[in-house]
């Protein structure tokens, strides 16, 4: 062999190129190694053209053997040049290249082929490549994801149907050509821009896009430099994606973490075995914790009452939720009310990974329930108490009228007079009581004066020292310069005096009292936790003793009517619902203040105001006269209006009596001569008094009106205070009482027409 044929055998070897040299006289192929090591033949193995053809991949031996029998035909130039598959004998397909040239003989005209010479070389790589490219340049045209060729300038050479559409174009004409910043605002200039990208290889950034009709979004960009084989950079690949929504959701979701992070409700997070891992600033202060780092591991039942817990996670883990109240322990000792809510976090699976714990302290809203349920429940019992008491004022005005006509009737000398006495006296002791019950309702009539609380203390004292006795200290400390108030002074009196025997009893042995004035201001905080109460000022009349004090229990029922710690016979119970009663009628507030063994301290607040009015005495009224005039009587109560209309006549009046309103309106147009007076009842079915006494001064405007009841909260009384322009009688009356009235009404100067 030539050197010039080993240089170049050399060459074909380390190209990877087999070579192949048939002779067609004898029909013997020669095979250099690499080809046969294409094929997988060994050294030894002889090679036919049917071997060859054998491996030929199915699809392609047609088109292999059309094209040989092309290059070895008479009318072919001899050349074989084609790119085909084969499967070796490993089993592994192979691309094969093979190219060959066919010597032909003219042998008598016509010619034969005498000899080809061929190389082939394996593209397996070369052809897997380029169907890498193939799909990948598919694979970028037809993705979903916006993707863009820029050159190193950054004008865009390539853009798939995505980019085109994302950007709001119709044609990729559209963008191509265009500089990458034409479509999004980088924080920095484009030749900047660019030259990140080529420092750093790959350039990620935000920013705010603008699409072809004029929408603006939030898009994220991705740019890769490409170098070429010289390590020069030649492209730069982009991808753009719309981050519109996640940035929407990401905003939601940090405004969510704000919003449990500034919570005023105490949340918790647990993992699936109840051990905390995330705890908010409001659970914290809750529990009185400085740092999440003293809570992490622990449960947030940890502080409540243990004997739930395990019922609490197991209704958790069983429905996914639990509601409800329990009681915990503050970091320093304080117990609290609670409103918890635990809800369950599930995995797709279906299993617990998370629990979420939200507590709300409650404590302040069940005092302030509690406030408010015992309020109505005394408001109850206060109308229960005046409705009683206004139906036993009608019994005892007829007991008592009763009593003093029949007195009238008999000669004084008579032994009758010994028992209608003492049959009076009992009627007068359930007068007491039911002026009792109607304190307590705040349905009593009252005649408010603006007093100094000192003066009443002073005039009272006295009194106060006698019932307390002599083993009992009093004193008393009034503040200089005290407010005024506007209050009824006998009630005051009333008040101390109740209180002060209240306390006696509460001293068996001895002891001190103490009554006190003092001007106070209720401000906020005070306000706050003491619902119904208004900001100001106020006097405050405390009296104090140093007795046996009182129980939680005795406490919530202090002021209710005919409650009574005492022994049996030592007292009615009403002592304290009449002080309660006068307070609240006096737009006042009490608080009791007590402890088994360390006394009692009631606080009674009541609202200043600015100036004394004058004081205007009482005339003193002359014995009841007879008079002649017609009285128009209205009264529901068949006893009380029998007995209101003897008296009357007795007195020589003229009566016209009915049950209703309705009736006595229909009769009066035909009542003869004219009634110059009006006694009615102030509540009855159907009509009021007052509206009945307008509808009369409709028809008669001289007439004058005197209203009777019971009890005195209606329409013509504002909150228990008898007004200065009515004219009034409370039930029960005597028969003086109402010969007297009437008489003062009828000699008072008549209403103008």
């Amino acid at each position: 062999m030539s050197q010039n044929d080993e240089r170049l055998l050399q060459a074909v070897r380390a190209g990877g190129i087999g070579i192949f040299d048939h002779d067609h006289a004898s029909d013997t192929i020669y095979w250099s190694a690499e080809l046969r090591q294409f094929y997988g033949f060994m050294p030894e193995e002889v090679v036919t053209m049917a071997a060859i053809f054998g491996q030929c991949f199915p699809e392609d031996q047609t088109r292999v053997m059309q094209a040989a029998i092309l290059a070895h035909s008479p009318d072919g130039d001899g050349s074989f040049d084609i790119e085909h598959r084969i499967i070796d004998r490993t089993g592994r397909l192979r691309w094969l290249l093979t190219r060959s040239k066919t010597l032909f003989r003219d042998l008598g005209g016509e010619r034969h082929p005498v000899r080809t010479i061929g190389a082939v070389q394996d593209v397996t790589d070369r052809h897997h490549a380029s169907a890498q490219l193939r799909v990948l340049d598919t694979v970028i045209r037809s993705s979903s994801r916006a993707v863009a060729i820029a050159d190193p300038g950054g004008l865009l050479t390539f853009a798939n149907e995505a980019f085109v559409r994302f950007w709001g174009h119709d044609r990729g004409e559209d963008v191509l050509g265009r500089s990458l910043f034409e479509f999004w605002e980088p924080a920095e200039g484009p030749g900047e821009a660019i030259a990140a990208i080529f420092r750093k290889g790959t350039w990620n950034t935000e920013a705010v896009g603008h699409r072809r009709n004029g929408q603006t979004f939030d898009v994220a960009v991705v740019a890769e430099a490409v170098s070429d084989t010289h390590g020069q950079l030649a492209q730069v690949l982009v991808t753009c994606t719309d981050i519109t929504a996640s940035k929407r959701a990401e905003q939601a979701l940090r405004l969510k973490d704000q919003a449990i992070a500034t919570s005023l409700v105490a949340i918790a997070m647990s993992d699936a075995s109840g051990k905390i891992v995330y705890v908010n600033p409001a659970f914290l202060k809750l529990w009185g914790y400085s740092s999440d780092d003293e809570l992490l591991g622990l449960s947030p039942l940890e502080f409540t009452d243990e004997q739930r817990t395990p019922l609490i996670l197991e209704s958790v883990r069983a429905h996914g939720s639990w509601v409800g109240e329990l009681t915990g322990k503050h970091k320093d000792g304080t117990d609290m009310e609670l409103r918890l809510s635990v809800q369950s976090i599930i995995d797709p699976r279906g299993q617990v990974v998370n629990m979420v714990a939200s507590f709300v302290d409650v404590t302040e809203q069940k005092r302030l329930e509690a406030q408010l349920l015992h309020a109505q429940k005394m408001e109850s019992v206060g109308r229960l108490a005046g409705g009683v008491a206004h139906d036993f004022n009608n019994l005892l005005t007829v007991i008592l009228g009763a009593v003093e006509l029949t007195r009238l009737e008999l000669d004084a000398a008579h032994p009758a007079h010994e028992y209608l006495a003492e049959a009076q006296g009992a009627a007068d002791s359930a007068g007491t009581l039911t002026k009792q019950l109607l304190a307590f309702s705040r349905k009593q009539m009252i005649a408010p004066k603006v007093l100094n609380l000192n003066e009443v203390v002073a005039r009272v004292e006295r009194m106060a020292q006698r019932l307390l006795g002599e083993d009992v200290l009093l004193r008393t400390v009034c503040s200089p310069n005290l407010g005024l108030v506007r209050f009824d002074p006998g009630q005051v009196e009333q008040i101390i005096v109740n209180l002060a025997v209240n306390a006696r009893d509460a001293m068996p042995e001895g002891g001190r009292l103490t009554i006190e004035t003092r001007n106070v201001r209720l401000d906020d905080n005070y306000v706050d936790v003491h619902p119904g109460v208004d900001f100001g000022d106020y006097v405050l009349l405390a009296v104090s003793d140093s007795g046996t004090g009182m129980s939680a229990d005795a406490r919530a029922h202090l002021f209710e009517p005919f409650f009574t710690t005492k022994g049996p016979g030592k007292g009615t119970g009403l002592g304290l619902a009449m002080v309660y009663g006068a307070v609240q009628q006096n737009g006042g507030r009490i608080e009791v203040y007590s402890e088994p063994d360390h006394g009692t301290t009631f606080k009674i607040y009541l609202p200043r105001v600015p100036s004394a009015a004058p004081e205007v005495g009482l005339p003193e009224r002359p014995s009841p006269r007879s008079g002649g005039e017609t009285i128009l009587l209205v009264e529901d109560d068949d006893r009380v209006r029998s007995f209101a209309a003897t008296v009357l006549e007795r007195f020589r009046y003229k009566v016209h009596a009915f049950q209703t309103p309705a009736r006595a309106l229909a009769a009066l147009p035909e009542l003869s001569p004219q009634p110059e007076l009006l006694i009615t009842d102030v509540v009855m079915p159907g009509m009021n008094g007052r509206a009945l006494s307008e509808r009369v001064a409709s028809i008669i405007p001289a007439m004058r009106v005197l209203f009777v009841s019971g009890y005195t909260e209606n329409v013509i009384m504002h909150h228990g205070v008898l007004k200065d322009d009515i004219e009034f009688l409370a039930k029960p009356y005597s028969v003086d009482q109402l010969a007297q009235r009437v008489r003062d009404v009828l000699d008072e100067r008549p209403r103008e027409s």
